[in-house]
C-alpha cells in the first residue's frame, strides 16, 4: 500500500482518537482531585483505553509492511472507542450516584 493511501486511511482515524484521548486526558487531570479512588481508577483505565487507540491509529500510517486496508486494526480501533464510551457511562453513573 502507498504511504499516501495509508496516510489517508489513517488521518480520520487519528484525529478522532486524537479527540478522544484529549478529552480523557484533558477531564482526568481537570477533574482528579475532585474523584474517589474507584473513579480515578476508571479515569487512568479510560485515558489508557483511547490511548491505545490513538497508538492504533498512528502504527496505521506508519507501518510500510500494510499491504491492503487493516480492518482487524480499525475493527481493535472501534471496538476499543465503544468500550471506552462503555467506561465512560459507568464512571458517569458513579459520579451522579455518589458511589
Amino acid at each position: 500500500m502507498k504511504t499516501a493511501h495509508r496516510l489517508r486511511l489513517a488521518a480520520p482515524l487519528i484525529g478522532l482518537t486524537g479527540l478522544t484521548f484529549g478529552a480523557a486526558l484533558i477531564g482526568a487531570v481537570g477533574l482528579w482531585d475532585d474523584y474517589t479512588g474507584g473513579e480515578r481508577a476508571i479515569t487512568a483505565f479510560l485515558c489508557l483505553m483511547t490511548g491505545l487507540t490513538l497508538g492504533l491509529s498512528v502504527w496505521i500510517a506508519a507501518d510500510r509492511r500494510v499491504e491492503s486496508v487493516p480492518w482487524w486494526r480499525i475493527a481493535t480501533i472501534a471496538g476499543l472507542l465503544l468500550l471506552a464510551c462503555g467506561v465512560a457511562l459507568v464512571r458517569r453513573a458513579l459520579v451522579l450516584d455518589g458511589l
